[in-house]
């Protein structure tokens, strides 16, 4: 009899420890996304990213070449060429959005080109870099992610990025 009733106390305690995992027990941790970068495309796409959720963005080069990471809506372009590398609207505000590689603050460019093309990181052939962020709650849409490097946006070289 007291076998059946540690067994039956066992398995009453595991469904418990089911039950608050699918219900979100806990709080959620880092999404971690795991971007490839090749001639001339981003994997996976789309990338689905939550609203409030802290982020880990793996962007790695598979391609021969340098590569850019940009978010935005709405590429500046004169006629049907790019004018500048960039967006209207930044995904990332111009740098106003904290973002962090490998535990400190991450920029590339100086205050005057993040304001004038917008934020941006660049991957060379066969590197890493590891983003982090939380995803602000106003982004909440649809955007376009891009590599200005000349002539991959051109080529094709755009994916898009769904926050909900």
């Amino acid at each position: 009899m007291l076998q059946k009733v540690l067994w039956l106390g066992a398995v009453l305690a595991l469904l418990g420890l089911g039950l608050a995992a699918c219900q979100g027990g806990g709080p959620a941790g880092p999404q971690t996304v795991q971007v490839k970068m090749s001639e001339f495309k981003f994997e996976p796409d789309p990338i689905r990213l939550k609203a409030g959720q802290e982020v880990r963005l793996d962007l790695v080069n598979e391609g021969t070449v340098v590569h850019e990471f940009m978010v935005g809506r709405d590429a500046m372009m004169m006629g049907h060429r790019t004018m500048l590398h960039g967006y209207e609207t930044d995904f990332f505000g111009r740098g106003a959005v904290p973002v962090q590689h490998n535990g400190e603050e991450y920029r590339v460019g100086s205050p005057e080109e993040i304001e004038e093309t917008g934020w941006h990181v660049e991957v060379e052939p066969g590197g890493k870099v590891d983003l982090a962020f939380t995803v602000p709650a106003e982004n909440k849409g649809e955007w376009e992610i891009g590599c200005f490097t000349p002539g991959h946006y051109e080529a094709g070289m755009k994916g898009q990025l769904i926050v909900e």
